[in-house]
């Protein structure tokens, strides 16, 4: 594809996203507004007024980062211990080293994507071996790891304890013990209220898990596979899982890209290290992997900008550019870089581990996204109010602290 028609895609994708962010602001026009505990309202849109740069009481507020460095490594990670252990480093060392990002006692959020009771070998979550060699990395250079992570609020029998129950299950809690570590279950953590620099999802502060607020460092492992709602799922919708259970099934249903990139702004990964050893063609729909098939990728993708590590994804996995709408909506945000041309890819070409991989259809992602469903909002949280939340939003227990 030459540049005047990529430029010519990305100018329509705008349009189309301003059309949408045109008919949202006209129903808060309206007064379409949420009010929830603590103060906190969700702004029922898509899109709302830019956080102003001042200081609230009791309010974290998170500026932009500087776009870090366009720099993305590709190893290849056969499907075994040893492959990945093998990848992993030598992506890692391709960036630079560890050290480069993890300093002595350095506190090191490790996030992964385990959503479901799958392991990493059927294409949905993280592989776990991929996440225990993270684990090392981080101890050689000093840091003192965590793994958190919250899992599966849009499938029926989610619960406030549900994440726990997986880290059991998928061997999350014998990989701490083995290695000292801690696993924080971000649904039932403590929160702080938080607002972020031209954020547009959310006309108050609204709560993210304190133990990710206060790492020091951050390493996202997405699982690169299809979705329903972005077409792809990496680096970015991966932080989609620090919001509390109620607030992911809320814009879950009524459109999560702006959300997804409040939240990217608030918890920038420092390092993002994308599993493709096997990786979900097909789409997750509602946490459900019905429609996913295992595809030995056979790649590690790492990098410091995690747009840059998206869009050298989507090039591998056979996504024409703007395809994926969270791509070019984060370049407009500022949280990274996109274009092919200002890349630099070290390791494996893009074109000698390029496969392509069936995903959802633009148009689908952008139905999911529209918005009509902003104005059901309060019923569905109604409808979805139980015992184990408190005024239906935050589990039970959960405190907002100081930030």
């Amino acid at each position: 594809m030459n540049d005047s028609n990529h430029h010519d895609q990305v100018s329509q994708r705008s349009q189309e996203a301003m059309t949408r962010r045109q008919f949202l602001l006209g129903l808060s026009a309206l007064g379409l507004v949420l009010v929830v505990p603590s103060g906190l309202s969700v702004l029922l849109t898509g899109d709302g007024p830019a956080a102003p740069a001042t200081s609230e009481s009791g309010v974290l507020y998170r500026a932009m980062r500087p776009k870090p460095e366009p720099l993305v490594a590709i190893a290849r990670g056969t499907n075994n211990a040893e492959g990945i252990t093998a990848g992993v480093r030598r992506a890692v060392d391709l960036l630079g080293g560890i050290g480069s990002v993890v300093k002595p006692g350095d506190r090191v959020l490790i996030k992964p994507n385990i959503v479901r009771d799958y392991s990493g070998e059927t294409g949905i979550t993280t592989d776990i071996r991929l996440v225990r060699e993270v684990v090392r990395l981080v101890l050689e250079a000093g840091g003192r790891p965590f793994i958190g992570e919250a899992c599966g609020s849009l499938q029926s029998r989610w619960y406030p304890g549900f994440t726990g129950e997986l880290f059991k299950s998928r061997g999350f809690t014998g990989l701490a013990r083995e290695f000292g570590i801690k696993l924080v279950d971000f649904d039932i953590d403590n929160v702080i209220l938080t607002r972020v620099e031209g954020g547009r999802a959310y006309s108050k502060p609204f709560p993210l898990p304190q133990s990710a607020l206060r790492a020091d460092k951050i390493i996202a492992l997405p699982k690169i596979k299809g979705h329903a709602e972005v077409v792809y799922t990496g680096s970015l919708k991966l932080n989609f899982g620090y919001a509390p259970a109620m607030y992911r099934r809320v814009n879950h249903l009524g459109g999560i890209y702006q959300p997804v990139l409040d939240i990217t702004t608030a918890l920038y990964p420092d390092l993002v290290i994308a599993d493709g050893v096997v990786a979900g063609e097909g789409r997750m729909a509602g946490n459900e992997p019905s429609n996913v098939k295992p595809v030995e990728l056979g790649v590690i993708i790492a990098g410091r900008d995690p747009v840059a590590v998206d869009a050298v994804v989507e090039a591998v996995v056979g996504l024409s550019p703007g395809t994926v709408p969270l791509t070019p909506l984060a370049v407009e945000r500022g949280l990274g870089t996109a274009d092919l041309s200002k890349i630099i890819v070290k390791g494996e070409p893009i074109a000698g581990v390029r496969r392509r991989l069936e995903m959802p259809r633009r148009w689908l992602t952008d139905l999911a996204n529209f918005g009509v469903e902003e104005m059901f909002k309060p019923q569905l949280l109604t409808a979805r109010v139980r015992d184990g939340f408190q005024d239906g939003l935050l589990a039970k227990g959960v405190k907002v602290m100081q930030p």
